[in-house]
């Protein structure tokens, strides 16, 4: 069976073939599939005019289709000029492939591409609006849309082909209002291969994440020079930025849907610098404002990336990368503190940052005030003041100064007395603690006799005799404390007899006691009109009832005056005894 090259349907005196041109001027052009046209020069499809391409249409120039004309078909196009389009092109599921050198996208008609290839070794430059609606394949070149875009309308994330090897990329560029627009249905990223060779080749490409498989359009443009010069001026920003690049650009909307996304733009650090978020232009504002929580990562090939999760905000389409100032959210470390105290003071940030530290009204230990850890002796009470600044090396962005305000107690001071009745210090006597301390709001007694107390004057009691220490501990509202130590020493006196019968009788003929612990003690007996009747010491018996010449007493009530001698201390007791024989 003989296959057909070429089948036609043509009125002859309609078409016009001169001159390195095929002209219909309204004739019904039918190929078959696995046919092949070539025209050694442009076609142009006129009036009329109805071309049903199945096969392969080779045509050495441009492909024209006036206005009226039809192009149909699910053939293949090689243009290697250009492609014109003012009447009607249906897509079907033709191939258009580009395979001149610069070549021109234009007409009066939006041509709707079923797959676009763009091959040969060139730029494929655009004059108006496009689409594809299946396939685009950039291979290794430009795609120039200047004022206008490129809509890719197929949501499958393989729909865009290329050559994105490091250095060798195909890439899409734009002018001032030209974009490349994706349709989205699914929650894997999007590829934008951004770039411009005006100036100095640039390719900066973008990933977009939509967080849904609901349909979306997003639309990204790409500027290789400062944002300045198209009024977003680069010095005009947020407190919270330090710097925005001023190299490039790009602009992100979002033309159809209202899924959030993640947000990846893509850069070189090296080349362009160290940046660590994403900026975005206020129109309100008239300044770049950081669009926070932004992460480095490097997903998009071999390039740098920031990504920005969950981005919803779409009412201001320029975003350039940018570095934020570190934040000094707080320090830690007590800013209530005691007079002579060393404090330590650290921040949870970047160890790799610069730190710079100063304080008044204190030193740091070690002289060490450049890292994120410090310890501060303070050598005054007053309210201090300490300050942090940091540095991000690699942007050399400085924090804004984050200052804290210092309070150093002057501190309390301990001090207390203890007395007793009678003045004697001895067993199963109380013994009162008055307070002295100075500047103090707590108090804590540990008396050495396994009892304790936080009164702030207080007693206690001892069982036994012997030497106690009393441990005052007192507090001031800062926390600040002192103590005082005070060793007391406990008597026993046995108790002093109250009645005597010196009968010789041979029992209890003598007013004795005991003095445990004194190194001396003197005693004076009066009668009941206070005259000296005996008097005694340590050294001398005990009385037995007689005056000073020997000669025995009356019976009768009888008193005394027993002063002790210790070690440190003098007591006094003082009783009165009978006398009965």
């Amino acid at each position: 069976m003989k296959k057909n090259l070429l089948a036609v349907l043509i009125i002859i005196s309609n078409v016009v073939a001169q001159a390195q041109l095929f002209y219909n001027k309204g004739a019904s052009i039918y190929s078959n599939p696995g046919s092949i046209i070539k025209i050694q020069g442009s076609f142009s499809n006129n009036l009329s005019g109805n071309l049903n391409n199945n096969g392969l249409m080779v045509i050495d120039s441009s492909y024209i289709n006036n206005k009226t004309a039809i192009s149909t078909g699910n053939g293949i196009y090689d243009v290697y000029v250009n492609w014109v389009n003012s009447g009607t092109f249906k897509r079907d599921t033709s191939t258009v492939n580009l395979k001149g050198t610069i070549q021109l996208i234009k007409g009066d008609s939006v041509t709707r591409f079923y797959n676009l290839n763009l091959l040969g070794i060139g730029v494929k430059k655009q004059e108006l609006n496009s689409e594809v609606n299946n396939k685009l394949n950039l291979s290794i070149n430009e795609l120039a849309t200047q004022q206008d875009t490129m809509f890719l309308k197929n949501g499958n994330t393989s729909s865009l082909l290329g050559s994105f090897a490091f250095g060798s990329e195909g890439f899409i560029s734009n002018l001032d209002t030209g974009a490349f627009v994706r349709l989205t249905n699914s929650n894997n990223s999007y590829y934008y291969p951004m770039g411009n060779n005006s100036g100095t080749s640039l390719f900066r490409p973008i990933e977009i994440t939509p967080n849904g498989s609901n349909l979306n359009e997003y639309a990204v443009s790409f500027y290789n020079f400062n944002a300045t010069v198209k009024t977003y001026s680069v010095n005009s920003k947020a407190p919270e930025l330090c710097l925005v690049n001023n190299k490039f650009f790009h602009q992100v909307g979002r033309l159809v849907g209202n899924t959030s996304i993640d947000l990846n733009v893509g850069y070189l650090k090296n080349v362009d610098g160290n940046f660590n978020t994403i900026g975005n232009w206020k129109s309100v504002n008239t300044e770049w404002n950081d669009i926070t929580n932004v992460t480095y990562t490097n997903t998009i090939g071999s390039y740098d990336a920031n990504k920005r999760l969950n981005w919803s905000n779409f009412s201001n389409l320029p975003y350039s990368l940018a570095s934020s100032k570190p934040v000094i959210n707080s320090v830690n470390g007590n800013t209530l503190v005691c007079n002579g105290a060393s404090i330590n003071y650290s921040v949870n940030l970047n160890p790799s940052f610069n730190y710079d530290w100063s304080v008044t009204g204190g030193i740091f230990n070690n002289n060490d005030s450049t890292s994120n850890s410090v310890n501060v002796s303070y050598l005054g009470f007053g309210t201090h003041t300490l300050q942090l600044l940091v540095t991000d090396l690699s942007s050399n962005c400085v924090s804004d100064a984050f200052t804290e305000a210092i309070t150093v107690g002057q501190g309390p001071t301990a001090g207390f007395t203890t007395t007793t009745s009678g003045g004697l210090y001895q067993s199963n006597s109380p013994i009162n603690i008055l307070d002295q301390s100075i500047n103090a709001t707590g108090w804590n007694y540990d008396f050495g006799n396994n009892s304790t107390n936080t009164n702030q004057n207080t007693s206690t009691i001892y069982y036994t005799p012997g030497e106690f220490t009393i441990t005052q501990i007192v507090s001031d509202s800062f926390g600040c404390t002192d103590t005082l130590r005070a060793i007391i020493k406990i008597e026993t006196i046995d108790d002093m007899p109250n009645v005597f019968s010196p009968n010789n009788d041979g029992t209890n003929d003598i007013f004795e006691f005991n003095c445990n612990g004194c190194v001396d003690y003197t005693i004076d007996i009066t009668n009941r009109w206070g005259s000296l009747v005996y008097t005694g010491n340590k050294g001398s018996a005990f009385w037995d009832g007689t005056n000073g010449t020997g000669e025995a007493l009356s019976d009768g009530t009888y008193f005394y005056i027993l002063k002790l001698k210790y070690k440190e201390t003098e007591k006094i007791k003082k009783g009165f005894i009978q006398l009965i024989k």
